[in-house]
Protein backbone atom coordinates (compact mmCIF):
# COMPACT_ATOMS: atom_id res chain seq x y z
CA UNK A 1 0.00 0.00 0.00
CA UNK A 2 2.84 2.38 0.81
CA UNK A 3 4.37 1.64 -2.58
CA UNK A 4 1.06 2.46 -4.28
CA UNK A 5 0.88 5.75 -2.38
CA UNK A 6 4.42 6.67 -3.38
CA UNK A 7 3.92 5.70 -7.01
CA UNK A 8 0.74 7.77 -7.28
CA UNK A 9 2.43 10.63 -5.46
CA UNK A 10 5.51 10.76 -7.67
CA UNK A 11 3.56 10.16 -10.88
CA UNK A 12 1.22 13.03 -10.11
CA UNK A 13 4.16 15.34 -9.35
CA UNK A 14 6.00 14.43 -12.56
CA UNK A 15 2.87 14.52 -14.72
CA UNK A 16 1.70 17.87 -13.35
CA UNK A 17 5.16 19.44 -13.58
CA UNK A 18 5.71 18.35 -17.19
CA UNK A 19 2.22 19.37 -18.22
CA UNK A 20 2.42 22.85 -16.76
CA UNK A 21 5.97 23.45 -17.99
CA UNK A 22 4.95 22.50 -21.52
CA UNK A 23 2.00 24.89 -21.25
CA UNK A 24 4.35 27.67 -20.20
CA UNK A 25 6.99 27.16 -22.86
CA UNK A 26 4.40 26.45 -25.51
CA UNK A 27 2.87 29.86 -24.83
CA UNK A 28 6.19 31.67 -25.20
CA UNK A 29 6.43 30.28 -28.72
CA UNK A 30 2.86 31.35 -29.60
CA UNK A 31 2.25 33.76 -32.46
CA UNK A 32 -0.44 36.02 -31.04
CA UNK A 33 -0.55 37.59 -27.57
CA UNK A 34 -4.34 37.15 -27.31
CA UNK A 35 -4.27 33.42 -28.04
CA UNK A 36 -3.74 30.83 -25.30
CA UNK A 37 -3.03 31.80 -21.69
CA UNK A 38 -1.87 35.11 -20.32
CA UNK A 39 1.03 35.28 -17.89
CA UNK A 40 -1.37 35.58 -14.94
CA UNK A 41 -3.20 32.46 -16.12
CA UNK A 42 0.05 30.52 -16.27
CA UNK A 43 0.98 31.70 -12.80
CA UNK A 44 -2.38 30.42 -11.57
CA UNK A 45 -1.64 27.05 -13.15
CA UNK A 46 1.65 26.77 -11.28
CA UNK A 47 -0.05 27.89 -8.06
CA UNK A 48 -2.81 25.32 -8.50
CA UNK A 49 -0.30 22.57 -9.26
CA UNK A 50 1.85 23.16 -6.16
CA UNK A 51 -1.17 23.59 -3.88
CA UNK A 52 -2.67 20.35 -5.15
CA UNK A 53 0.65 18.51 -4.73
CA UNK A 54 1.00 19.67 -1.12
CA UNK A 55 -2.63 18.80 -0.40
CA UNK A 56 -2.13 15.34 -1.88
CA UNK A 57 0.95 14.65 0.27
CA UNK A 58 -0.87 15.75 3.41
CA UNK A 59 -4.02 13.70 2.73
CA UNK A 60 -2.03 10.57 1.87
CA UNK A 61 -0.35 10.71 5.27
CA UNK A 62 -3.60 11.36 7.13
CA UNK A 63 -5.85 9.01 5.15
CA UNK A 64 -3.69 5.95 4.54
CA UNK A 65 -6.70 3.66 4.34
CA UNK A 66 -8.45 5.77 1.71
CA UNK A 67 -5.70 6.04 -0.88
CA UNK A 68 -7.94 5.62 -3.92
CA UNK A 69 -10.48 8.15 -2.64
CA UNK A 70 -7.68 10.68 -2.18
CA UNK A 71 -6.35 9.97 -5.69
CA UNK A 72 -9.79 10.44 -7.28
CA UNK A 73 -10.31 13.66 -5.31
CA UNK A 74 -6.96 15.09 -6.43
CA UNK A 75 -7.53 14.19 -10.09
CA UNK A 76 -10.95 15.88 -9.96
CA UNK A 77 -9.35 18.99 -8.46
CA UNK A 78 -6.71 19.10 -11.23
CA UNK A 79 -9.35 18.82 -13.95
CA UNK A 80 -11.52 21.45 -12.27
CA UNK A 81 -8.68 23.95 -11.98
CA UNK A 82 -7.64 23.35 -15.59
CA UNK A 83 -11.16 23.93 -16.87
CA UNK A 84 -11.48 27.11 -14.83
CA UNK A 85 -8.26 28.54 -16.33
CA UNK A 86 -9.44 27.81 -19.85
CA UNK A 87 -12.77 29.50 -19.15
CA UNK A 88 -11.04 32.69 -18.00
CA UNK A 89 -8.86 32.74 -21.11
CA UNK A 90 -11.86 32.28 -23.40
CA UNK A 91 -13.65 35.18 -21.74
CA UNK A 92 -10.77 37.56 -22.44
CA UNK A 93 -10.28 36.54 -26.08
CA UNK A 94 -12.45 38.25 -28.72
CA UNK A 95 -14.40 35.84 -30.92
CA UNK A 96 -13.71 38.11 -33.88
CA UNK A 97 -10.69 40.42 -34.02
CA UNK A 98 -11.15 44.15 -33.65
CA UNK A 99 -7.89 44.90 -35.41
CA UNK A 100 -5.12 43.09 -37.28
CA UNK A 101 -1.62 44.53 -37.01
CA UNK A 102 1.11 43.93 -39.56
CA UNK A 103 4.58 45.42 -39.79
CA UNK A 104 7.69 45.77 -41.89
CA UNK A 105 11.11 47.05 -40.93
CA UNK A 106 9.87 50.59 -41.67
CA UNK A 107 6.10 50.56 -41.16
CA UNK A 108 3.39 49.54 -38.74
CA UNK A 109 0.11 48.69 -40.46
CA UNK A 110 -3.28 48.61 -38.71
CA UNK A 111 -6.23 46.80 -40.31
CA UNK A 112 -9.30 47.79 -38.27
CA UNK A 113 -12.21 45.36 -38.63
CA UNK A 114 -15.23 47.63 -39.01
CA UNK A 115 -18.87 47.81 -40.01
CA UNK A 116 -18.86 51.54 -40.76
CA UNK A 117 -16.55 54.54 -40.98
CA UNK A 118 -17.27 58.17 -40.11
CA UNK A 119 -15.50 61.51 -39.93
CA UNK A 120 -16.02 62.67 -36.36
CA UNK A 121 -15.64 66.42 -35.91
CA UNK A 122 -15.12 68.76 -32.96
CA UNK A 123 -14.80 66.11 -30.23
CA UNK A 124 -12.48 63.13 -30.60
CA UNK A 125 -14.14 59.77 -29.81
CA UNK A 126 -13.60 58.79 -26.20
CA UNK A 127 -11.94 55.55 -25.20
CA UNK A 128 -15.07 54.45 -23.31
CA UNK A 129 -17.00 54.33 -26.59
CA UNK A 130 -16.65 50.58 -26.89
CA UNK A 131 -17.93 50.40 -30.47
CA UNK A 132 -14.92 52.41 -31.69
CA UNK A 133 -12.04 50.27 -32.96
CA UNK A 134 -9.65 53.02 -34.06
CA UNK A 135 -9.53 56.77 -34.65
CA UNK A 136 -6.88 59.20 -35.85
CA UNK A 137 -6.66 62.72 -37.29
CA UNK A 138 -7.76 62.96 -40.92
CA UNK A 139 -7.98 66.30 -42.76
CA UNK A 140 -5.72 69.29 -42.04
CA UNK A 141 -6.79 71.83 -39.44
CA UNK A 142 -6.25 75.42 -40.57
CA UNK A 143 -5.64 77.46 -37.43
CA UNK A 144 -5.31 76.75 -33.74
CA UNK A 145 -8.64 78.13 -32.59
CA UNK A 146 -10.24 77.95 -29.16
CA UNK A 147 -13.70 77.26 -30.64
CA UNK A 148 -14.60 74.68 -33.25
CA UNK A 149 -15.70 75.56 -36.78
CA UNK A 150 -16.17 73.31 -39.81
CA UNK A 151 -14.71 76.16 -41.85
CA UNK A 152 -11.39 75.47 -40.09
CA UNK A 153 -11.14 72.01 -41.70
CA UNK A 154 -9.24 71.78 -45.00
CA UNK A 155 -11.62 71.02 -47.85
CA UNK A 156 -15.28 70.18 -48.08
CA UNK A 157 -16.20 67.21 -45.95
CA UNK A 158 -19.08 64.99 -44.84
CA UNK A 159 -19.57 64.05 -41.19
CA UNK A 160 -22.46 61.92 -39.98
CA UNK A 161 -24.11 62.22 -43.38
CA UNK A 162 -24.04 66.05 -43.35
CA UNK A 163 -22.12 68.11 -45.93
CA UNK A 164 -19.92 70.97 -44.65
CA UNK A 165 -17.81 73.55 -46.46
CA UNK A 166 -14.20 73.69 -45.35
CA UNK A 167 -11.51 76.18 -46.29
CA UNK A 168 -9.83 75.94 -49.70
CA UNK A 169 -6.53 74.08 -49.42
CA UNK A 170 -4.27 73.93 -52.48
CA UNK A 171 -2.30 71.01 -51.01
CA UNK A 172 -5.32 68.71 -51.15
CA UNK A 173 -5.24 66.54 -54.26
CA UNK A 174 -7.52 63.65 -53.32
CA UNK A 175 -10.49 62.49 -51.26
CA UNK A 176 -11.83 59.47 -49.43
CA UNK A 177 -15.55 58.69 -49.30
CA UNK A 178 -17.48 55.97 -47.49
CA UNK A 179 -21.18 55.20 -47.56
CA UNK A 180 -23.02 51.95 -47.01
CA UNK A 181 -20.48 49.17 -47.49
CA UNK A 182 -18.66 51.09 -50.20
CA UNK A 183 -15.55 53.27 -50.19
CA UNK A 184 -13.54 55.07 -52.81
CA UNK A 185 -10.24 56.92 -53.09
CA UNK A 186 -10.68 59.80 -55.53
CA UNK A 187 -7.78 61.74 -57.13
CA UNK A 188 -9.73 64.98 -56.82
CA UNK A 189 -11.19 67.24 -54.15
CA UNK A 190 -14.32 67.92 -56.17
CA UNK A 191 -16.44 64.91 -56.91
CA UNK A 192 -20.07 63.89 -57.08
CA UNK A 193 -19.14 61.05 -54.73
CA UNK A 194 -18.70 63.55 -51.88
CA UNK A 195 -22.25 64.82 -52.44
CA UNK A 196 -23.51 61.26 -52.68
CA UNK A 197 -21.85 60.43 -49.37
CA UNK A 198 -23.89 63.21 -47.77
CA UNK A 199 -27.10 62.07 -49.49
CA UNK A 200 -26.66 58.50 -48.24
CA UNK A 201 -25.57 59.19 -44.64
CA UNK A 202 -21.86 58.57 -45.25
CA UNK A 203 -18.59 60.42 -44.74
CA UNK A 204 -15.90 62.12 -46.81
CA UNK A 205 -12.79 64.27 -46.42
CA UNK A 206 -9.95 65.58 -48.58
CA UNK A 207 -6.21 65.26 -48.20
CA UNK A 208 -3.03 64.82 -50.23
CA UNK A 209 -3.18 61.81 -52.54
CA UNK A 210 0.11 59.92 -52.23
CA UNK A 211 -0.58 56.79 -54.29
CA UNK A 212 -3.40 56.12 -56.73
CA UNK A 213 -3.81 52.83 -58.60
CA UNK A 214 -0.33 51.81 -57.49
CA UNK A 215 1.35 54.92 -58.90
CA UNK A 216 2.90 57.74 -56.94
CA UNK A 217 1.15 61.10 -57.10
CA UNK A 218 3.02 64.42 -57.09
CA UNK A 219 3.12 66.32 -53.80
CA UNK A 220 5.09 69.09 -52.15
CA UNK A 221 5.51 67.61 -48.66
CA UNK A 222 9.03 67.86 -47.26
CA UNK A 223 10.84 67.14 -44.01
CA UNK A 224 10.93 64.35 -41.46
CA UNK A 225 8.13 63.08 -39.26
CA UNK A 226 6.24 60.00 -38.07
CA UNK A 227 4.07 59.99 -41.18
CA UNK A 228 0.69 58.29 -41.50
CA UNK A 229 -1.62 57.41 -44.39
CA UNK A 230 -5.01 55.85 -45.04
CA UNK A 231 -4.43 53.04 -47.55
CA UNK A 232 -6.08 50.24 -49.44
CA UNK A 233 -4.20 46.98 -49.85
CA UNK A 234 -5.63 43.79 -51.33
CA UNK A 235 -9.13 45.21 -51.03
CA UNK A 236 -8.77 46.09 -47.32
CA UNK A 237 -8.55 49.49 -45.64
CA UNK A 238 -5.59 50.08 -43.36
CA UNK A 239 -3.76 52.82 -41.50
CA UNK A 240 -0.04 52.81 -42.30
CA UNK A 241 2.41 54.62 -40.04
CA UNK A 242 6.18 55.01 -40.10
CA UNK A 243 7.85 53.24 -37.19
CA UNK A 244 10.30 56.08 -36.60
CA UNK A 245 11.17 59.55 -37.91
CA UNK A 246 11.53 59.33 -41.67
CA UNK A 247 11.98 61.57 -44.70
CA UNK A 248 8.71 61.99 -46.54
CA UNK A 249 10.03 60.51 -49.80
CA UNK A 250 11.33 57.46 -47.93
CA UNK A 251 7.94 56.99 -46.27
CA UNK A 252 6.07 57.07 -49.59
CA UNK A 253 8.52 54.59 -51.12
CA UNK A 254 8.05 52.29 -48.12
CA UNK A 255 4.27 52.48 -48.50
CA UNK A 256 4.55 51.62 -52.19
CA UNK A 257 6.94 48.77 -51.44
CA UNK A 258 4.32 47.41 -49.05
CA UNK A 259 2.07 47.05 -52.07
CA UNK A 260 -0.81 49.45 -51.45
CA UNK A 261 -3.19 50.34 -54.28
CA UNK A 262 -4.15 53.75 -52.89
CA UNK A 263 -2.74 55.98 -50.16
CA UNK A 264 -4.13 59.25 -48.78
CA UNK A 265 -2.09 61.41 -46.42
CA UNK A 266 -3.30 61.89 -42.84
CA UNK A 267 -2.59 64.79 -40.47
CA UNK A 268 0.92 64.21 -39.01
CA UNK A 269 3.00 66.11 -36.49
CA UNK A 270 3.53 66.18 -32.74
CA UNK A 271 0.23 66.25 -30.91
CA UNK A 272 -1.74 66.10 -34.16
CA UNK A 273 -0.85 62.42 -34.52
CA UNK A 274 -2.49 61.53 -31.19
CA UNK A 275 -4.64 58.46 -31.90
CA UNK A 276 -5.82 55.23 -30.29
CA UNK A 277 -7.03 51.76 -31.16
CA UNK A 278 -8.70 48.88 -29.35
CA UNK A 279 -6.94 45.49 -29.37
CA UNK A 280 -8.59 42.09 -29.61
CA UNK A 281 -8.93 41.86 -25.82
CA UNK A 282 -10.77 45.19 -25.72
CA UNK A 283 -7.82 47.13 -24.27
CA UNK A 284 -7.16 50.65 -25.59
CA UNK A 285 -3.68 51.58 -26.83
CA UNK A 286 -2.68 55.23 -27.16
CA UNK A 287 -0.62 56.11 -30.23
CA UNK A 288 1.57 59.13 -29.44
CA UNK A 289 0.92 61.58 -26.59
CA UNK A 290 -1.72 64.29 -26.67
CA UNK A 291 -0.13 67.73 -26.36
CA UNK A 292 -2.96 70.08 -27.40
CA UNK A 293 -6.69 70.29 -28.14
CA UNK A 294 -6.58 71.98 -31.55
CA UNK A 295 -7.37 68.92 -33.66
CA UNK A 296 -10.77 69.16 -35.32
CA UNK A 297 -11.57 65.90 -37.14
CA UNK A 298 -10.83 62.19 -36.95
CA UNK A 299 -11.46 59.24 -39.24
CA UNK A 300 -13.19 56.72 -36.99
CA UNK A 301 -13.77 52.99 -37.49
CA UNK A 302 -16.76 51.40 -35.73
CA UNK A 303 -17.26 47.74 -34.89
CA UNK A 304 -20.93 46.94 -34.28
Amino acid sequence: RKRVVRVIHYCSLVFGFVRHCSALFGQTRGSAPTRGCSRSAMQKKFGNFFCISLTYSYLCKRMRNCTWIVAVFILAAIVGCEEKSQTVVAETTAADPYIIIDSTSQLTVYYPQFSRVDLVCEQMPRINETDVVMCCAAAFTGEQQETFSHANIAGDHVSGGVFYNGYACSSNTGSFVFYGDYWRFIPSCHSDSITKAADTGGMAFSQIMLVYNGRRCPSHVKGRSRFRALCEKDGMLCIVESRRLQDFDFFVRSVMDYGVTHALYLQPGKGWNYAWYRDNAGMVHIMHPKTHDYSTNWITFYYN
